[in-house]
């Protein structure tokens, strides 16, 4: 339940978001693979694609099953027009799950902008999802 004041309270505004995310970050050096994975979010909401994808590879390299992770990476990849780590990164997600195309992007993610998920789900389907 406090996760989800924190969410509520922070919703809208990435950069307090991003503040209280390296604080936890910080505060435990041991940090689960979420906390990248949100992070990564976060850069990718605030149009820091580089960024976002420093932290999404970070959270797949702390756990390879998270999916946000995933399809966060390909989306910022696209952002970046990187076309080799694109193709790659989506193959590893029909790797994992085989029948993820970017029509469930609504249903898995909590984005209001219907133009923000508009351009999330360009992304993946210029990566072929």
């Amino acid at each position: 339940q406090r996760q989800m004041c924190i969410r509520d309270r922070h919703y809208g505004n990435p950069e307090a978001a991003r503040d209280l995310v390296r604080k936890a970050m910080l505060l435990n050096p041991r940090y689960p693979a979420a906390y990248a994975s949100v992070l990564g979010q976060i850069h990718y909401f605030l149009g820091e694609y580089e960024l976002a994808a420093v932290r999404l590879r970070e959270a797949i390299e702390r756990n390879v099953n998270l999916l946000t992770p995933h399809v966060f990476l390909i989306a910022a990849l696209g952002k970046l027009n990187r076309q080799e780590e694109l193709d790659w990164a989506a193959s590893q997600l029909k790797t994992m799950a085989a029948d993820f195309d970017s029509n469930q992007l609504a249903g898995m993610l909590p984005i209001q902008d219907a133009n923000m998920l508009a351009d999330m789900r360009q992304q993946l389907q210029r990566a072929g999802l």
